[in-house]
């Protein structure tokens, strides 16, 4: 089922968050028993894919990688993470795998009890033309965003 992926979006060189998704049909289904290395792959009801990271997840990470696929090419993806706290760790990690953003900036948010926090958000522009964007928290504290777009 995963097969047609497997030599779509050739153009793509980068990995997203240590996930290949040119290959995505490289991957084993996540319904193998068990499931070989650290990544594996769902095919979800409306046509996305869900890639379960597995073991070895960053701690900032939230959430499995959701992927957009059209027309048998990825075209975006998104993960979610665990918001202000995990912000640093975050842009660190993206960094030392993208390199130094093209844009980074900080916005002051306060919360309802009136404490003031400074919220990450980052962008990078990828050789193979794909953008990879980061916010360290969105309209919660506890979640933020790591999206690829191509």
């Amino acid at each position: 089922m995963l097969m047609f992926l497997v030599a779509a979006a050739a153009s793509i060189s980068v990995p997203f968050v240590g996930v290949r998704l040119w290959d995505l049909g490289a991957y084993p289904t996540c319904a193998s028993q068990p499931p070989p290395g650290n990544i594996c792959v769902n095919l979800e009801n409306d046509g996305s894919f869900l890639v379960d990271l597995r073991a070895g997840r960053p701690d900032w990470i939230k959430t499995n990688t959701l992927v957009l696929v059209v027309g048998g090419k990825p075209v975006a993806a998104s993960i979610s993470t665990i918001g202000f706290e995990g912000q640093s760790q975050a842009l660190e990690d993206l960094e030392i795998r993208y390199g130094r953003p093209a844009s980074l900036t900080t916005v002051v948010i306060q919360n309802g009890f009136g404490a003031h926090f400074r919220i990450i958000h980052a962008r990078w522009r990828l050789k193979d033309g794909s953008v990879v964007e980061f916010d360290g928290a969105k309209e919660h504290l506890d979640e933020g965003e790591v999206r690829w777009l191509h």
